[in-house]
């Protein structure tokens, strides 16, 4: 996950390991909880969470409760995202390539890290050009 903010600038990165996933959705929903998680812990300024998954972001989006095997993180991503009255935003994935590289990262070399204020050496340039500033 990448948090910037509306300048593009990064604020925190991190890369984690997924354990003990049933499958593609779980991992994005997973991803979601967990970005949105640390968008609480490491700024106080509003935010948004983006997800190239659209079948994530409709079932969180949903107003009805969710009976799914996905019930309880769904219900944690809603909890995380009312906090601040963050908004969850469906994505090109072209627009998204910071993060993928940060969950093959994870995923292929076993990676478990963080960046706090400054962008991961490894996909700096993907960063780069995933970013669109809100502000110019």
């Amino acid at each position: 996950m990448v948090l910037r903010n509306c300048h593009g600038e990064v604020l925190y990165a991190a890369c984690q390991q997924v354990h003990h996933c049933s499958d593609a959705l779980e991992a994005e929903l997973m991803a979601i909880e967990m970005g949105a998680q640390q968008a609480l812990q490491w700024t106080q300024l509003a935010f948004t969470v983006e997800s190239d998954c659209l079948e994530a972001v409709n079932l969180i989006k949903r107003a009805s409760p969710n009976i799914s095997a996905y019930a309880f993180r769904i219900r944690m991503v809603r909890e995380f995202l009312r906090e601040r009255d963050s908004p969850l935003v469906k994505i090109n994935r072209e627009a998204n390539n910071a993060s993928h590289e940060l969950a093959k990262l994870a995923r292929t070399q076993g990676r478990n890290e963080a960046w706090i204020g400054v962008c991961p050496p490894d996909i700096s340039v993907v960063i780069e050009h995933d970013c669109n500033p809100v502000i110019n």
